[in-house]
């Protein structure tokens, strides 16, 4: 027998209708709101394996937003999950905790969805697995909202192969295969959090150094290559690898500053000018620069994500509502 999965695919239906599909499917995890772009036709899917106690979910989205609010936590049916994150395609930008992070390509990431969170994205294709705190240990009183999983340790390693193993053979392996495979990536999942490594985050890791490092000095005008290789003490091609840089320093410092012009539009204010404050700031001379490069990188003008994330949301009286749990067992 094999492993039991739901399909939702909104791209055969008209828009409307699939936007009001796309948001009850996964209400209860979150609260989806997609993003009109002008000329661009919402269409996103997804495909879904439970695995005993664990979702597993392929998605490929559209823009669109995704939130919690404290308020959703007084439900009786609220579980408290983690997400592991995995984007092959685009990335999530991220307000959890205080502090706004973002998830990037090819990098596993861990959030507490039992934390109040406001996130956006476009043009994604995202893997993530949905895991009960109590399933692995996860503690929110010791463990972070939210970190990234470093792929330089063995467990790393491990955790990231284990879920993406999961994907690939999911639909061709038997309940048991699958159960066992659920198992072992419990179970390293346990060891990670319950490593003295896991705290100190040797395992978790915030950031990584040198990008760390470039993201918090980008505005500065000696950031150099020949600055970071005296910081880190390293050579040039140590520099490019940890960045993945083919196309140089100061392309990847564009790249970076188009982030956080993304970042400080959705989550700051609505004023008129602020477009244009941001990209003067972010280095452009002239609006339509801006605009011409926010379009390439993200396939939108600025005005759509202008303000987006910044006021608090103002959802409707939730009644009892099944969760997918409930729902999935009850078929």
């Amino acid at each position: 027998m094999r492993v039991k999965n739901l399909v939702l695919d909104a791209t055969g239906f008209p828009e409307e209708q699939a936007l009001e599909l796309w948001v009850q499917a996964f209400q209860w995890l979150h609260h989806p709101a997609p993003l009109r772009v002008p000329g661009r036709k919402f269409s996103s899917n997804a495909t879904t394996w439970m695995i005993d106690d664990l979702i597993f979910a392929h998605a490929r989205l559209n823009a669109q937003t995704f939130s919690t609010e404290p308020q959703d936590f007084a439900l009786p049916h609220r579980k408290k999950y983690i997400c592991c994150w995995y984007f092959s395609k685009g990335s999530a930008h991220v307000l959890q905790d205080g502090s706004i992070f973002q998830i990037e390509r090819e990098r596993l990431y861990i959030s507490d969805n039992a934390r109040p969170y406001r996130a956006i994205s476009c043009d994604a294709d995202v893997m993530v697995a949905i895991i009960p705190h109590h399933a692995v240990g996860y503690d929110p009183l010791v463990h972070p909202a939210h970190f990234e999983v470093s792929q330089a340790t063995e467990l790393g390693r491990e955790l990231l192969n284990g879920m993406l193993n999961i994907f690939r053979k999911a639909p061709s392996m038997t309940q048991m295969e699958v159960h066992q495979a659920a198992e072992k990536y419990k179970e390293n999942f346990r060891l990670a959090l319950q490593s003295p490594g896991a705290v100190d985050k040797s395992l978790m890791v915030s950031r990584d150094p040198i990008r760390a490092y470039v993201k918090d000095h980008m505005f500065e005008p000696d950031l150099t290559i020949e600055h970071l290789m005296a910081r880190f003490e390293l050579p040039r091609s140590a520099i490019y690898e940890a960045l993945n840089i083919p196309s140089g320093l100061p392309a990847y410092i564009a790249d970076c500053r188009l982030d956080y012009a993304f970042r400080s539009l959705a989550f700051g204010d609505q004023t008129s000018h602020r477009i244009q404050d941001v990209a003067e700031y972010c280095g452009f001379t002239s609006s339509e620069d801006f605009e011409s490069a926010f379009r390439e990188k993200f396939g939108m003008p600025s005005e759509v994500v202008l303000g987006v994330l910044h006021a608090p949301s103002l959802l409707p009286e939730k009644t009892r509502e099944l969760s997918l749990w409930e729902t999935w067992h009850g078929l």
